[in-house]
């Protein structure tokens, strides 16, 4: 964390945290845990392993102050530490770690800006399996693989965002893969979603904005088939956190469509492909409608189109009205056309 250097030459119950360049170090003891050594540090906040009375394998995550942003306002912090830490405890899903406690450090000078307070920190199940980072050459070449992990985080984090917690750090450090049946020829992935929340102290505008390029740069980092639909970054000024995922997940289920497998999600109705171009805004219709023509029989043309018109309209009674295939052209381009979607292809269909 910058402004800090941990210091681990003896681990016992406690760790002692310095300064940069030197000073009085601080040091974290929580009761009835034991930190026995160091997992990372980020912007916001340093992370510890250790073990509770029950011996199980934790992370401890405290949050020093910023020493580059002293002027913060301390009950606020705390506020927001709190909040965030709720938030997470209530998350109950498979990828996610389960939350054990949250406090805050002891109350005596030695914490500084914190010291009528204490600084804020957060006890969490420790998640078996590799970084991202380090599994990531290993299956370069195994593209199942790949789309499984994608699959995935997606559906942590779909369950997260719709219980209000974004994720605000998702890189490939912040996701674990777990392989219990190695030597298979398509692994048991199990992956993990760590270190949620860690964007508390930025803002929740902010931390939209940093989840949303965040998850897209994890995205085609992961599935990079996916970026050479993907329209231009500049076309996506002011999409937020709230909006990028359900357009991510979309583009990837149009792609297992045209490139299926035996791990993909059942086939998708014609209709259903219109609602999946629908969602799927943030990438280039025309490309994606390229590669998805030579699978849709001439009879499906037609509800392609009527379930992209109704999910960009919002219009669910337009099946029961049958609009000709005259006016459902009109129609689809002026709707197109207000969006500021370009989909030439689709039109010329």
């Amino acid at each position: 964390m910058k402004g800090y250097e941990p210091a681990y030459k003896e681990f016992r119950d406690s760790a002692v945290i310095f300064p940069e360049g030197g000073g009085v170090g601080t040091t974290v003891e929580i009761p009835d845990l034991r930190i026995d050594g160091i997992v990372g540090s980020g912007a916001n906040g340093i992370v510890f392993s250790g073990v509770d009375s029950l011996d199980r394998d934790l992370v401890i995550k405290v949050y020093p102050p910023r020493l580059d942003k002293p002027d913060r306002d301390i009950d606020e912090v705390h506020q927001q530490a709190l909040s965030e830490a709720q938030k997470i405890a209530s998350l109950k899903h498979p990828a996610i770690a389960t939350v054990y406690k949250y406090g805050r450090l002891g109350q005596n000078e030695s914490y500084g800006w914190l010291s009528d307070g204490g600084w804020p920190y957060c006890v969490m199940e420790m998640r078996p399996g590799k970084p991202l980072k380090e599994v990531l050459p290993q299956i370069r070449d195994n593209i199942e693989a790949r789309r499984q992990i994608l699959r995935q985080i997606f559906d942590a984090l779909t369950y997260a965002e719709g219980r209000g917690s974004l994720h605000g750090d998702l890189h490939e450090r912040n996701v674990l893969v777990y392989t219990p049946r190695l030597g298979s020829d398509l692994e048991q992935l199990e992956v993990s979603v760590i270190d949620f929340g860690t964007s508390i102290f930025a803002g929740r505008v902010n931390s939209e904005v940093r989840h949303a390029h965040l998850l897209r740069r994890l995205t085609f980092r992961l599935l990079p088939e996916l970026q050479t639909a993907f329209v231009p970054t500049s076309r996506l000024a002011g999409r937020t956190g709230r909006h990028v995922l359900p357009r991510l997940i979309a583009a990837l289920k149009l792609y297992d469509e045209i490139n299926p497998s035996q791990e993909c999600p059942p086939k998708l109705t014609p209709r259903s492909i219109g609602a999946e171009l629908a969602y799927a805004i943030d990438f280039d219709l025309d490309v994606l409608w390229t590669a998805l023509r030579p699978h849709l029989a001439e009879s499906d043309i037609s509800e392609v189109k009527m379930g992209l018109l109704e999910y960009l309209t919002h219009d669910h009674d337009l099946a029961a009205t049958r609009p000709s295939d005259a006016d459902l052209a009109v129609r689809l381009r002026r709707e197109l056309e207000i969006q500021g979607v370009e989909a030439t292809a689709i039109l010329a269909t």
